[in-house]
């Protein structure tokens, strides 16, 4: 199944990257929406096969409903991603050339203007200091609470002990954040100009990871980023945590009961830890590592 990116990256900012990435970025936008739309037909041709077989009597009701459920939520989510994709794509066009029409009344055309604009008025909402920064009033002890109980810990361990799910153990419960993927910093018409027209991007808890705090700083900062790496039909996503600046790699993260160090260099590539089914939401992840991936370049 195609990589699925819902996000998108305008073609100058990308001509800032590698050659090597450069190409690869190259109509990704327009290949990322045909696939979803050539995966949202393959699933409605499954759809009307097995409404086919139903009608002709040869499978039962409950065999039915077994089979076709999750068609029906693998076509919803497809659906899903593309609305998301289409909207994001037409909201930050209309953005960005409003931008360049104020910039062309005032003086010469400028054609960096677009991809500055755009990586200067973004990353500094998402990265560093500025993701400390609240839009809103935010009770974080009761939203982690609601995340805690969404990613499934034992209601008898939450009060003393918390779970990070990038070392993938147990803490003591003050060392480990619920960190937004999305930051409190950005204000609700700017979250709804970057994934469409909703709310409640904020509140989430699939805006969230339990992270301790060495680990949440590295997030925000954007040493690390976590991306997820699609299976097969039968086999589920795992989420991984990578490493963008390995300058950082000897820094200290955490001390282990058994004594042993953990630093930046042994998350590279390592697999998150869930105890639910419930898992993060792929478009938060998405804006997150393109912008981390920005700031670091």
């Amino acid at each position: 199944m195609p990589e699925r990116i819902p996000f998108l990256v305008p073609e100058r900012i990308s001509s800032q990257m590698p050659a090597s990435r450069r190409q690869a970025l190259h109509g990704h936008q327009e290949r990322s929406i045909a696939a979803l739309e050539d995966e949202k037909e393959y699933i409605s041709c499954i759809k009307q096969g097995l409404d086919e077989i139903f009608s002709s009597g040869l499978l039962g009701i409950d065999a039915f409903r077994t089979e076709i459920d999750p068609v029906l939520r693998r076509f919803r989510a497809t659906s899903r991603t593309l609305n998301v994709l289409k909207r994001q794509r037409i909201l930050i066009k209309e953005d960005l050339e409003g931008e360049v029409k104020r910039r062309r009344i005032s003086g010469p055309s400028d054609d960096g203007f677009v991809e500055r604009a755009y990586v200067n008025t973004i990353i500094p909402r998402i990265m560093g200091a500025a993701a400390e920064i609240q839009k809103y009033a935010f009770d974080q002890k009761i939203f982690k609470k609601e995340v805690n109980r969404y990613y499934g810990l034992p209601t008898e361990c939450v009060r003393e002990t918390s779970f990070c799910q990038v070392l993938g153990f147990f803490l003591p419960a003050p060392s480990v954040k619920a960190a937004h993927l999305v930051p409190k910093s950005l204000s609700q018409a700017e979250v709804s100009h970057i994934f469409g027209a909703q709310n409640g991007v904020l509140s989430d808890p699939r805006n969230v990871l339990l992270l301790c705090n060495p680990i949440e700083s590295l997030l925000n900062q954007g040493v690390i980023a976590i991306i997820p790496i699609p299976g097969s039909m039968t086999e589920p996503t795992t989420w991984r945590c990578v490493v963008l600046d390995e300058s950082k790699n000897e820094n200290f993260v955490n001390t282990r009961d058994s004594g042993e160090v953990i630093k930046v260099k042994h998350l590279d590539d390592r697999i998150l830890s869930f105890l639910s089914e419930n898992h993060l939401r792929r478009r938060y992840l998405y804006i997150r590592f393109l912008i981390s991936y920005l700031h670091a370049k």
